[in-house]
């Protein structure tokens, strides 16, 4: 079983949260629906994809285009993604008011004061470091959405699991992975799951949802590596002792 932290709301939050976007000071994520959010996230999946940067070249703001979205719905900010050590990162556009809303490790987001016209604006790009970069999208996007349903895919499991499926009988889930995946398909998965918790402990989301998909997740990958012809379950032991707190 994995570690599931306890954080504690960042003491800089709900400040922080009532100066994002240039909303009025009365705005508060707590007064949000989820539609705003999936619009959100829309408009930053309709900017361009995830674009990798040439190596050492990072700028400190970007411009983008206004393409279907109004200014207000436009993203706050530029990421740039990095592992630890590297000199490559990925942009993703977020809009800063998410994240401070359920990173608790992640420091607070400069008011956006970058310039803006009706066809484009300018994103200030923050980096951050991430033990496994290739993950953060999903991560991004289940804050966006709340959505445990699509993690209960690739690259997290080898297959395609419904929600219901897993939360009714891990074991027959299992079972299946078993039957139908190799242990290197597996153990590929494994390794996801892993960068998903390592992301979520290094930004400290609050999110019992997401600790709870996690825990699913790893529980269920360790029990179908168990299951596996060839019985692996001194593998499954061993990939479960390797497991650090955050």
């Amino acid at each position: 079983m994995l570690t599931a932290p306890e954080f504690l709301p960042s003491s800089y939050g709900t400040a922080s949260l009532h100066i994002q976007q240039g909303k009025p000071n009365s705005f508060c994520i707590h007064h949000t629906t989820p539609n705003i959010f999936y619009r959100w996230l829309e408009t930053i999946a309709s900017i361009k994809p995830a674009s990798e940067m040439p190596q050492g070249i990072i700028p400190s703001e970007i411009n983008i285009k206004l393409e279907g979205m109004s200014s207000s719905e436009a993203p706050s900010h530029m990421l740039a993604v990095q592992a630890p050590n590297s000199n490559k990162a990925t942009l993703y556009p977020c809009h800063s008011l998410v994240l401070a809303a359920h990173c608790s490790r992640l420091s607070p987001f400069e008011p956006t004061s970058a310039a803006t016209s009706e066809t484009s604006v300018v994103l200030p790009v923050r980096c951050i470091s991430l033990p496994d970069p290739a993950s953060f999208s999903f991560l991004l996007s289940f804050l966006y959405t709340k959505s445990a349903s699509a993690l209960y895919c690739a690259p997290f499991l080898p297959v395609r699991v419904s929600e219901d499926a897993i939360r009714t009988s891990e074991r027959a889930v299992a079972a299946q992975l078993a039957k139908t995946c190799s242990t290197p398909m597996l153990m590929k998965s494994v390794a996801s799951v892993w960068g998903l918790w390592s992301n979520a402990c290094a930004l400290g989301v609050v999110d019992a949802l997401l600790w709870d998909t996690i825990d699913r997740l790893w529980r269920t990958l360790l029990l179908a590596i168990s299951m596996a012809p060839g019985s692996n379950a001194r593998v499954a032991k061993r990939v479960a002792s390797c497991m650090p707190s955050c």
